[in-house]
């Protein structure tokens, strides 16, 4: 009887050791961790709208409270709400500079990132600011940040959602300026 119970441990055991460590999800090592930086520091990137400037644009929320309150009080600014989560400060090198660039001419503003240490550069926009810092590449539950603009009205729009951006380009005149970087959501 003892031997009939070792016996059908030993089955038991061995057989499902050898299944776990053949099975699809085996591996030889440990699964690679993705190092991901602190979300717990990030903070809201806000849209707004000025009817008046015929301008949209994306605001850190200190600057947008400041820019409505206190820079530019006689400007109709309209709140958009949250469009994504992005970190006031590098986190080491996982993440990347976007930086918000303005035309004077237009009003327009749109955001780029650098793979270099240089601020992007486009012709008419000067650099205003580091709008926040976000993943160069698509890691740790981020989604890319898709952009649109219409040549004709000069404005760009910011969104996470994917179905909007594509809402934007099946309408005339407004092409895909996706920046090129992958943000945490705030769904």
């Amino acid at each position: 009887m003892k031997f009939l119970v070792a016996f059908s441990l030993f089955l038991v055991c061995g057989f499902s050791a050898v299944s776990a460590a053949t099975g699809p999800d085996a591996r030889p090592f440990p699964r690679p961790t993705e190092q991901c930086a602190d979300r717990s520091l990030t903070a809201p990137v806000i849209q707004g709208s000025n009817a008046q400037r015929k301008t949209i644009a994306l605001f850190s929320v200190g600057k947008y409270i400041d820019w409505v309150s206190v820079t530019h009080i006689t400007d109709p600014w309209v709140y958009l709400g949250e469009t994504f989560l992005a970190w006031d400060t590098p986190q080491g090198n996982l993440t990347t500079p976007l930086y918000r660039l303005y035309n004077p001419t237009n009003t327009d503003t749109l955001c780029a990132t650098s793979r270099d240490t240089n601020a992007p550069s486009f012709p008419g926009y000067r650099v205003q600011y580091i709008l926040g810092h976000v993943y160069p590449t698509q890691i740790c539950g981020s989604v890319p940040l898709l952009g649109v603009y219409n040549a004709a009205t000069g404005v760009h729009y910011y969104t996470t959602n994917a179905a909007v951006h594509t809402q934007f380009m099946g309408i005339t005149g407004w092409v895909d300026a996706s920046p090129g970087a992958f943000v945490i959501p705030v769904w």
